[in-house]
């Protein structure tokens, strides 16, 4: 009994200083003044959406298009496929995993294509071959850009298959090759590619207005200043700071870096 009394205690609490917040908020705006460090601990929060099925039901991803398939995603292996863009994206190795939650991460990247580019050269010997790109990313700016990906120790090799291809009369359907490996694809840029990927879907429009709002004026600021009336938890004020960093209003010191409570970012406004 004791603790159902607390609980519901708490939840009047809670209820108390949402209406407080949303109260100071509306002030602020009325006055037009610029949000200070502790108003922003008063913005208002927000429930999570519930998801609602398509009127139409589930759409379907379009087919990857690549020359070849793989198995479906396994807890046996490194083997499947992700969405992006209403298309899936294969991938055969952790590997090709983390480069494509990378490339799907880019803002610059619009599609994003798995095995579909097949490039012809001639060797050494003066033998013709022929390398699948395991990625075409095309670019917003319409570039097509073929991706290896490979361990690093393959990296001379890749290369000199690259320099090959642009020796050949074939033509190709990339304007530039691109080789990654574990070198670039290490865990905090992969982490940090999640939590962009995860903040494009829950983020909510009106927290990342305000949290620009609160924004402009400043030119750098701590990760955790963000963070309103120092609810750490709070998923759509973390879900707003990630989408801004995926907008590149927020712009961490280094890209290399894992993007944490204590990064201090550049503030691009």
């Amino acid at each position: 009994m004791r603790d159902e009394t607390i609980v519901r205690r708490g939840v009047v609490l809670r209820h108390r200083l949402l209406e407080r917040n949303r109260k100071v908020l509306k002030e602020a705006n009325e006055k037009g003044v610029l949000p200070t460090l502790e108003d922003s601990k008063c913005l208002p929060s927000y429930e999570r959406p519930r998801r609602e099925m398509h009127q139409k039901g589930y759409l379907r991803p379009k087919r990857h298009g690549g020359v070849r398939n793989v198995a479906r995603n396994s807890r046996k292996n490194e083997r499947g496929f992700t969405i992006f863009n209403g298309r899936e994206v294969q991938h055969e190795s952790g590997l090709e995993h983390d480069v494509s939650l990378m490339l799907q991460a880019d803002r610059t990247v619009a599609e994003l294509y798995s095995q579909k580019t097949v490039a012809k050269y001639q060797d050494d010997e003066g033998v013709w071959r022929k390398t699948i790109f395991d990625y075409l990313v095309v670019k917003t700016d319409g570039s097509h850009i073929g991706i290896a990906v490979k361990p690093e120790r393959y990296r001379q090799r890749i290369l000199k298959i690259f320099e090959q291809i642009a020796m050949s009369s074939e033509e190709t359907q990339i304007d530039a090759a691109i080789f990654m490996s574990n070198a670039q694809a290490t865990r905090a840029r992969v982490a940090n590619a999640r939590s962009i990927l995860w903040a494009r879907i829950e983020a909510n429009p009106t927290e990342v207005e305000g949290l620009q709002h609160f924004l402009k004026g400043r030119k750098s600021i701590e990760f955790w200043e963000l963070y309103h009336y120092r609810a750490v938890g709070n998923w759509a004020r973390k879900a707003a700071i990630w989408r801004l960093i995926d907008l590149g209003v927020l712009e961490p010191a280094s890209e290399y870096e894992r993007i944490d409570d204590l990064t201090y970012l550049t503030v691009n406004l």
